[in-house]
C-alpha cells in the first residue's frame, strides 16, 4: 500500500461499527476501499466467534482477522490462530462465589456452545440474542460444580443484572479476589463480563498486528464501552464521541458519534491522507 498513517485498523462492533446487527453500507464501502488499498481491516468484539462471522458476513465485510470473546478467540482467513480464556478451575470458583455470595444468575462459553444457570427473562433474552446468530446452549443446574469437571479454558464468562443495577459491589469483590487473572466490565447493560487477562483485546490485537508484520505505530484501534480500555492501550487508541466517559479519557484522539458512522470517517481521512493527531 501506499505509505498511509495507518495499515491496520482494530475496530469494536457494537457501538464502534453498528447500532444494530449490521454495519451500515457506506461504512462496508469504506472498509473495503481501505482494504483494496492494502489496509488490513479487523473485527475486535466481546460477541462470540459465530455472533462476529454472522454480523460480518450480513454485513458484506470480509475482515483480515476477527477477534472475539474480548480476546479469548482470534480467527485469521476463516482459521482459528488460537483459543484461550479463562481456566476451567478458576470459572468454577467465581461461579461458586458468585452463585453462593451474591445468588447471580450465570452463563460460560466453551467450544462454541453457551452454557447457562437460571430462568429469568433476562437469561432467556442472551439465549435467544446468541441462537439469533447460530450458537447452540445448554441448560446447567449448577455452573460451578460443571467447571470443575471440565479440562481446558472457558472462552467468557457472563452474570446477568438488571440494566440499572448497581452492581459495584461485586465489580470490588471480583477485583479484590481475582484481580490479578480477569477483567470484569460491561459491554451490554444487562451483563457483567468476566475475561481472562492473559487473553484480552490488547493481548489478542497485539498478536494479530504482529502476524501481519505491522508495526504497532500504524495501528489504529477504535472503540466505544469499558471493556475496549484493553483495546485502546494498543496502537493509536480512539474512541468514538458516543462512547463511555472513562474510554474517552484514556484515548488518544475522540471520533465522531456512532450515528455519523465514525469508522468511516476515519477511514476516509486516512486514505486522504489527513493526519489523525492526538488531542490536547
Amino acid at each position: 500500500m501506499q505509505d498511509k498513517q495507518f495499515e491496520m485498523i482494530i475496530s469494536d462492533f457494537d457501538g464502534t461499527l453498528s447500532e444494530g446487527h449490521v454495519v451500515p453500507k457506506p461504512t462496508v464501502d469504506a472498509i473495503k476501499r481501505y482494504q483494496e488499498d492494502g489496509g488490513l481491516f479487523v473485527l475486535c468484539t466481546g460477541r462470540p466467534t459465530v455472533s462476529a462471522k454472522t454480523v460480518m458476513k450480513n454485513s458484506g465485510v470480509n475482515p483480515d482477522a476477527i477477534i472475539s470473546f474480548q480476546g479469548a478467540e482470534t480467527v485469521i482467513k476463516n482459521e482459528y490462530a488460537y483459543r484461550g480464556g479463562l481456566d476451567a478451575k478458576l470459572v468454577s470458583k467465581i461461579a461458586d462465589d458468585l452463585s453462593k455470595k451474591f445468588g447471580r444468575e450465570l452463563g460460560v462459553f466453551k467450544d462454541d456452545v453457551l452454557y447457562v444457570q437460571g430462568d429469568s427473562d433476562i437469561i432467556g433474552k442472551y439465549v435467544a440474542f446468541y441462537k439469533e446468530f447460530g450458537g447452540t446452549y445448554a441448560y446447567k443446574d449448577d455452573i460451578s460444580k460443571f467447571a470443575d469437571e471440565v479440562d481446558g479454558c472457558f472462552s467468557k464468562m457472563v452474570m446477568m443484572k438488571d440494566p440499572n443495577e448497581d452492581v459495584s459491589e461485586i465489580y470490588e469483590y471480583l477485583e479484590k479476589t481475582y484481580g490479578d487473572k480477569i477483567f470484569a466490565n460491561s459491554g451490554a447493560s444487562f451483563i457483567l463480563e468476566i475475561i481472562s487477562k492473559k487473553y484480552s483485546k490488547y493481548t489478542s490485537s497485539k498478536f494479530v498486528a504482529e502476524k501481519f508484520c505491522v508495526d504497532e505505530s500504524k495501528v489504529l484501534t477504535v472503540g466505544d464501552s469499558t471493556n475496549d480500555l484493553p483495546l485502546l492501550q494498543y496502537g493509536f487508541g480512539v474512541a468514538v464521541e458516543s462512547g463511555s466517559l472513562e474510554l474517552k479519557q484514556t484515548a488518544k484522539y475522540i471520533a465522531p458519534s456512532i450515528e455519523k458512522m465514525p469508522v468511516k470517517i476515519l477511514i476516509d481521512d486516512i486514505l486522504f491522507g489527513k493526519k489523525i493527531t492526538p488531542k490536547n
